[in-house]
This record gives structure tokens, C-alpha cells and sequence, in this order.
């Protein structure tokens, strides 16, 4: 008897903070800057798939460092 209510307890306390969220309401400002960015990730992948250097330059900031899992790219 006593397994039973320590698990409803324990099921309770996880819940609650679920229930307590919002759903996240994007501004009509967020969701232009979701596009603007979603629409550069398509454009980046493009343009690396096509090596076009005069995208990339123009999407990626001079200053960019990314890694891969072999090794460190650079612009």
C-alpha cells in the first residue's frame, strides 16, 4: 500500500512543473527573425554543397571558426 502512494507522490511532483509551462507565443518580430535565419541556413547549405565561395563569404562573418569531427574549419 504504501509503494502505490509514494509513486503517485513521486508522479505528482514530476508533473507539476509540466503543467505550470506556457506555450511559447512568438512575436511577429521573433518569427521574422526565425525566417531570416532559417532562410540563411538554406542558403549556407547551398551554397556549400554548390562551393559557391562568393555565398559563403557573403553568408559567413569574416571572423567565423567551426569545427568538424576531423578537423578545425576555418572560413
Amino acid at each position: 500500500m504504501r509503494k502505490p502512494f509514494l509513486l503517485a507522490i513521486v508522479l505528482a511532483a514530476a508533473a507539476t512543473p509540466t503543467l505550470t509551462q506556457t506555450a511559447a507565443n512568438p512575436t511577429g518580430r521573433s518569427l521574422g527573425i526565425e525566417q531570416t535565419v532559417l532562410q540563411l541556413t538554406h542558403e549556407w547549405i547551398a551554397a556549400d554543397e554548390h562551393a559557391d565561395r562568393a555565398a559563403l563569404n557573403r553568408i559567413i562573418a569574416d571572423d567565423f571558426m567551426g569545427t568538424s569531427p576531423s578537423r578545425l574549419l576555418k572560413k
